[in-house]
C-alpha cells in the first residue's frame, strides 16, 4: 500500500498519539503512582499489534510479504485472546485456537506462487481488511480497562487507531485503481 501525502500525515500523527497514550496516565494520579496508571502496562500486546500494522503500511512492503505477516499477527492475537468455547459433535473446542490455526495456514498458503499472483493483482484490498481486523483487536483488547476517571492518555488510545485507519482508508486503492490525493 502506497501512502499518499495526506495518508502519511494521518499515519504519522497516529504513531505519536499511540506513543503518548502509552506513556500518559490513564487514571488520576491521586490514587495511583505514575507507573500504575500509565497505559504501557495495560496495553503492551495491542500496542505491539498496532506497531505491526503501522510497519506494514509505512514501509510499503510488497503485498506478498505483508499478507502472511499480518495473518501471523492476527493468529497470535486470536491465540492470546480469551478462549471462546464451542461444542461440535460432542467435542469441546476452543474457537480462538481454530481461527489462529486457520490464519497460520492462510499465511503458509500465501507463500505459494499461484496465491501470490492472486495477491499481486488484488492484494491491497485484502491487506486493508487484515489491517482492519488487527486494529479491531487492538481496540477490543486495549479498551478492556475502565478507569475511574478518564484522562487524555485513555482517550488517545482509540483516537490513534481511528486516525491511523483514516490515513490507510485515504491511501487505499479504490475499485477503479485510483487513490485519494
Amino acid at each position: 500500500m502506497i501512502l499518499t501525502n495526506t495518508g502519511k500525515k494521518f499515519v504519522y500523527s497516529s504513531i505519536i498519539m499511540m506513543f503518548l497514550s502509552m506513556v500518559l496516565p490513564w487514571e488520576s494520579l491521586e490514587d495511583y503512582t505514575y507507573t500504575e496508571s500509565s497505559g504501557i502496562f495495560l496495553n503492551i500486546i495491542p500496542a505491539i499489534a498496532f506497531a505491526c500494522a503501522v510497519v506494514s503500511v509505512v514501509l510499503n512492503i510488497n503485498i506478498n510479504k505483508v499478507f502472511p505477516f499480518l495473518c501471523l499477527v492476527i493468529s497470535v492475537l486470536f491465540y492470546l485472546s480469551e478462549p471462546f468455547y464451542i461444542t461440535i459433535l460432542g467435542l469441546s473446542l476452543i474457537l480462538n485456537y481454530i481461527i489462529a490455526i486457520i490464519f497460520i495456514l492462510l499465511a503458509i498458503v500465501s507463500l505459494f506462487k499461484s496465491f501470490s499472483l492472486f495477491l499481486s493483482e488484488s492484494g491491497t484490498n485484502y491487506a486493508f481488511l487484515l489491517i482492519c481486523l488487527v486494529n479491531g483487536f487492538v481496540l477490543y483488547i486495549g479498551m478492556q480497562y475502565y478507569p475511574d476517571t478518564y484522562t487524555i492518555g485513555y482517550f488517545l488510545f482509540p483516537s490513534s487507531v481511528v486516525v491511523f485507519m483514516l490515513g490507510v482508508i485515504y491511501s487505499t486503492n479504490r475499485i477503479d485503481g485510483t487513490t485519494g490525493n
